[in-house]
């Protein structure tokens, strides 16, 4: 079997951090997002992965699956232009050789192991499969719609009301037909998106659908991104669910698990976790610190007697120096710098 990542696009939803990289090499830990991905295709014995880029992504991905050479077959193709999710699949066609393919976008994390997608999967009796998860807002997603003997109705994008909470994971086992009904439907202009191609497909041959078991999590948002975090976190083995490479020295200060102290990282008269990231060569001092991520060469200081930062991003050698109080759902640009005040009664 194949697999094909879909991996283009900057993602404006984390915006400034996507400046100077794509969502999918934003870093999960000790690994970036599109690693755990070729991961668990690796895990579930796949062999030839193709991963659809964007122009501006390219040379930075193909550096990435270097990096799985011996263990995966992986080519990079480029969408030349954000076309839309089955726009970006076609162009994965001419590597695609097996009957079925799984098809990924990249902004998912998910605990399950990949081969749980097709282990009780029958070609005679459907065309393909999906994975659903249950959804408090349904808008956001593709919706499966079902009869009341749980068979799929139809498939409908982002709907603005719909009876049904299950929403599509954006991993899908898929024939090689869906290939031809794209060519056939593709539009003459304007976004060319997959939900409407999987609606063919099921008046054609039928498509069923699983529960996807375990975790899921679409990382391609700010909190989305902090909870696809907790969700590694939280699967620690280490004692309390605090990791602390051995090199990071820590003083003074409190840990509360789970939390990833990479290496050279210093954490001075500071209180960190839960679900805290620090990637590495962070220093933090005089604050308190919860639901971040801090990337490479950060630097933090909560200026007497302290502050508290929640929910927050730092991108790569950022600077920040944070006056007294509380500071939620920051997201600052690689090497940037600040100095924040809260605001009134913040």
């Amino acid at each position: 079997m194949d697999a094909v990542i879909l991996a283009g696009g900057r993602s404006s939803r984390l915006y400034p951090l996507t400046l100077n990289r794509p969502k999918v090499l934003m870093p999960l830990l000790d690994r970036t997002l599109i690693d755990h991905l070729l991961e668990k295709v690796r895990e579930a014995g796949i062999r030839q992965v193709t991963v659809v880029a964007d122009r501006a992504s390219q040379e930075a991905l193909r550096t990435v699956v270097m990096r799985y050479v011996g263990r995966l077959r992986c080519t990079v193709v480029v969408q030349p232009e954000p076309l839309g999710i089955a726009d970006a699949m076609l162009w994965a066609r001419p590597n695609v050789d097996s009957e079925h393919f799984v098809l990924i976008l990249a902004d998912n994390l998910f605990t399950a192991p990949l081969d749980s997608l097709w282990e009780d999967f029958d070609p005679h009796q459907a065309a393909g499969r999906l994975w659903v998860t249950q959804v408090d807002d349904p808008s956001r997603f593709g919706i499966v719609e079902t009869d009341a003997e749980q068979n799929i109705l139809r498939l409908v994008e982002k709907p603005k009301t719909t009876p049904s909470n299950l929403a599509i994971c954006g991993i899908y086992l898929l024939p090689q037909r869906i290939f031809e009904l794209a060519e056939e439907h593709r539009p003459a202009e304007g976004e060319f998106e997959i939900t409407p191609l999987l609606q063919l497909l099921h008046e054609e041959r039928r498509l069923d659908y699983r529960l996807l078991p375990g975790d899921w999590e679409d990382a391609g948002t700010l909190l989305g991104f902090l909870r696809a975090q907790w969700l590694l976190l939280k699967r620690l083995p280490e004692e309390n669910q605090q990791h602390v490479h051995q090199s990071a020295r820590i003083e003074n200060s409190t840990l509360m698990g789970p939390v990833w102290i990479g290496p050279h990282c210093e954490v001075v008269e500071s209180r960190v976790g839960p679900n805290v990231a620090l990637i590495g060569n962070v220093a933090l001092r005089g604050v308190r610190v919860s639901n971040c991520t801090f990337m490479n060469g950060v630097r933090l200081i909560g200026a007497p007697p302290g502050a508290e930062i929640e929910r927050s991003i730092l991108g790569v050698g950022a600077r920040l120096t944070l006056h007294p109080g509380r500071y939620e759902d920051l997201m600052l640009a690689d090497y940037s710098e600040l100095t924040a005040m809260p605001i009134a009664g913040g």
